[in-house]
């Protein structure tokens, strides 16, 4: 009598520990409307709100060729072969400090093989897209060091 009320005690154990671990894992997968999904909604909203308070004038990013900070405004100058796979080709020429004249003191340096791009040359770079994210860019080289 006594191992069979231990048996029944042990599976009810099992069955709640089951139980707790697919509404802790599985659950939240399942609900469209939980509490966390609301809390990362704010924490979201709040994060929104924060990057909105900064100021305009702060860099966006740098030019692969020349290393000039970019402004609001100033965008690379480049062009996209369009394969409709997830990675593309893509020809950056330059930014407007170093395309298509060179500003003074600024100098086309190939990141890869660190040799100095001729005013028509370009880099050569691939273009990763994916869902839900920012698209990836990976610089392969200048037009001379990469065959692409």
């Amino acid at each position: 009598m006594n191992a069979d009320i231990f048996i029944i005690c042990f599976l009810i154990f099992v069955a709640v520990a089951i139980f707790m671990i697919f509404y802790k894992f599985l659950f939240p997968y399942f609900s469209n409307n939980s509490k966390n999904d609301s809390l990362h909604a704010s924490k979201r909203r709040k994060k929104s709100t924060k990057n909105d308070s900064k100021p305009s004038d702060k860099p966006r990013q740098t030019c692969p060729i020349c290393n000039s900070i970019l402004m609001p405004g100033e965008n690379l100058q480049s062009r996209v072969f369009r394969t409709g796979h997830e990675d593309e080709i893509c020809h950056i020429m330059g930014c407007p400090h170093c395309y298509p004249s060179c500003q003074t003191g600024v100098k086309r340096i190939c990141p890869v093989c660190e040799k100095e791009i001729p005013c028509n040359g370009h880099l050569v770079a691939r273009i990763f897209h994916h869902v839900g994210k920012a698209d990836h860019v990976h610089v392969l080289g200048c037009n001379n060091c990469s065959r692409h």
